[in-house]
């Protein structure tokens, strides 16, 4: 009884360093740039780690650095969010993703990832989609490649998570409304870059004394020409 226990421990043990151990890809973009991350046929994406913030002054070196000790709590999460499981993702480093850890200096976004054998058939491969989330009361800019054409697949505004925009005025996280969409779509809808809001006057007040952000999300497409709204 006592060696099948020891054994059980040991095999445990060597499965959980193994992960530990696979080969990482380290990737890093600077603030207001777009990650990509890839992963060969018959893998899908594992994020280990990601960091927003500013851990140095040499990374991404720039004008404005007050700080180079901040990161957003949010940041695993949030890419893990949009990664795991897939082939293919994009991230965008900016405060309209992560919150802004630390004001009035430049930051960069670092990820670190495995890519793990599929378990079962491999999903059909497909574009990834883009997600933008602008914090209450703010501005976000959402852009495309040059000859690439923005298609808003969709957008609300709300609260459906408590990492994203963390702001202690936050009553509940069932709140949601897609309001944004029209308005975002004959805004945005076949521009290479556009600027949204989030804000009540715009989208109203879908719940009252809760802090909320709005989501957007999009493809960027070849042909403006065959964007169509459904």
């Amino acid at each position: 009884m006592v060696l099948s226990v020891i054994f059980y421990c040991l095999m445990v043990f060597a499965i959980a360093n193994c992960k530990k151990n696979q080969p990482q890809s380290m990737k890093m973009a600077c603030e207001n740039y777009w990650m990509d991350l890839a992963c060969p046929d018959k893998t899908s994406i594992q994020i280990v780690t990601a960091s927003y913030g500013r851990d140095d002054y040499i990374t991404c070196p720039h004008s404005h650095i007050m700080t180079d000790d901040c990161s957003a709590a949010n940041s695993l999460s949030i890419v893990q969010g949009q990664c795991d499981g897939q082939q293919m993702c994009t991230v965008r480093a900016s405060n309209s993703v992560f919150g802004d850890p630390c004001v009035n200096t430049y930051k960069f976004l670092k990820v670190a990832y495995v890519c793990e054998k599929n378990k079962g058939p491999s999903p059909p491969n497909k574009p990834s989609s883009k997600f933008t989330y602008v914090c209450e009361g703010q501005r976000g800019n959402i852009q495309c490649p040059a000859n690439k054409y923005l298609k808003i697949n969709g957008a609300t505004y709300g609260r459906t998570d408590r990492t994203i925009c963390p702001d202690p005025r936050i009553k509940t996280t069932k709140c949601s409304t897609d309001k944004p969409l029209s308005i975002i779509r004959d805004q945005c809808q076949g521009q290479q870059e556009c600027i949204v809001s989030a804000t009540n006057a715009l989208y109203g007040d879908p719940c009252v004394s809760t802090y909320k952000y709005l989501t957007v999300n999009f493809d960027c497409t070849g042909n403006m020409h065959f964007i169509s709204n459904p």
